[in-house]
């Protein structure tokens, strides 16, 4: 099984759009129909607006965010989910 990290600095959800051809394709490449997402809000500074846009983007139903500014103590365990 291949495995992929995508990563994006901005557009799609983050930009207003909702289901983007950016977003379509990073998820497409899961190649599942309901593929675990993780948000990592360094640019935004871990602002609650922004993550909260991340969670009502309708992307999957398997969303995540893992903070930098406000750690969680068991980021490790997270990370690797």
């Amino acid at each position: 099984m291949d495995k992929h990290i995508v990563a994006l600095g901005g557009g799609g959800w983050m930009m207003g759009e909702v289901q983007s051809k950016l977003d379509r394709y990073a998820l497409d490449l899961t190649g599942k129909e309901d593929p675990k997402v993780c948000y990592i809000p360094t640019a935004t500074g871990d602002a609650d607006e922004a993550i909260q846009r991340f969670y009502d983007s309708g992307l999957s139903s398997n969303l995540t965010h893992f903070p930098l500014f406000k750690p969680d103590l068991n980021w490790r365990s997270k990370l690797q989910e």
